[in-house]
């Protein structure tokens, strides 16, 4: 096998709850592969925040 051939993956959320049913969440997460395809970045930083509802 390859072992110059790889990708790696890190995240972390954050949950806030906001009251009985709500709750306010952030996250963040890198994905980092090793050999991208031609004209992909190498690293990609992913940012996401949402409200959540619980039933």
């Amino acid at each position: 096998s390859d072992l110059g051939n790889y990708t790696l993956t890190a995240s972390a959320a954050l949950e806030v709850d906001m009251g009985a049913n709500l709750s306010f969440r952030t996250a963040v997460s890198n994905i980092y592969d090793s050999t991208p395809a031609t004209g992909l970045e190498e690293n990609d930083l992913l940012l996401s925040a949402g409200i959540a509802v619980r039933f």
